[in-house]
């Protein structure tokens, strides 16, 4: 099925902790984020657009023009493991203005929840 949550040149997920299974933010500030996670099959296009779904919240970040900058293989904690887990760094392109400020929200909440 391809990347998972990659259909067409957007990508969808509902943030989760660090911890958790699916997508998680890695590290995110105005300028890009890290995305990691154990389904990735596909490279990418290089451009595309980002939803962010905070479930709890009833957030949703639509149509976030994203650039991929970087692929890294993560290696699993034990060596037993056969999951395959990548990190995608993807930078924001522009902007408009309420992107932005939700954006801002996003990151805000984002540090106060890996505190």
């Amino acid at each position: 099925m391809g990347i998972g949550p990659l259909v067409g040149n957007k990508i969808n997920f509902q943030a989760v902790n660090r911890d958790g299974p699916g997508i998680a933010v890695r590290n995110i500030s105005k300028g890009g984020l890290k995305l990691q996670s154990v389904v990735f099959d596909d490279v990418p296009p290089q451009d595309m657009a980002l939803d962010i779904f905070l479930k709890n919240e009833n957030f949703y970040l639509q149509d976030i023009p994203v650039r991929l900058v970087s692929i890294a293989n993560n290696h699993p904690k034990t060596p037993f493991s056969s999951l395959r887990v990548k990190c995608l760094g993807l930078q924001f392109g522009e902007l408009n203005q309420q992107q932005k400020t939700r954006l801002d929200y996003f990151i805000t909440r984002s540090a106060v929840a890996g505190a």
